[in-house]
């Protein structure tokens, strides 16, 4: 894995009487000036997020000088598993 294991995770589910399993993100923090505080301003950060076939949709970083989002919602950055 290039970057190693994400510093946070998170499962997403629709909500509901059948709670249904709807993708997945990673949070990614190279710096941050108090680690026991959320601070958009001052943390630089890269998102992750997948959508339920475990497959990458955004790439989006934060406060990181010369990057930009890639992809966004309903966009496949790359095939889906069940097409191999």
């Amino acid at each position: 894995m290039l970057l190693g294991e994400p510093d946070y995770s998170r499962v997403s589910a629709r909500k509901g009487f059948n709670p249904e399993y709807i993708g997945s993100s990673w949070k990614y923090v190279f710096y941050d000036d108090d680690p026991n505080l959320v601070n958009e301003k001052t943390e630089n950060r890269i998102g992750v997020s997948f959508d339920m076939n475990d497959c990458v949709y955004w790439v989006a970083p934060v406060n990181i000088d010369g990057l930009s989002d890639i992809g966004g919602l309903g966009v496949k950055l790359q095939p889906d598993k069940s097409d191999n």
